[in-house]
């Protein structure tokens, strides 16, 4: 489930792009954001 991006934008959220292979954030630590990811692959 995803979030309505204009209500995230309306609480500040950014937007950033990533590139190929760049690590978003890493499994078993303590997520201090929000990350919704809009389209991607693994």
């Amino acid at each position: 489930m995803q979030i309505d991006l204009d209500l995230l934008f309306t609480w500040g959220a950014i937007v950033k792009k990533y590139k190929k292979n760049d690590v978003v954030f890493y499994e078993d630590k303590w997520a201090l954001l929000y990350y919704q990811i809009l389209k991607g692959s693994t």
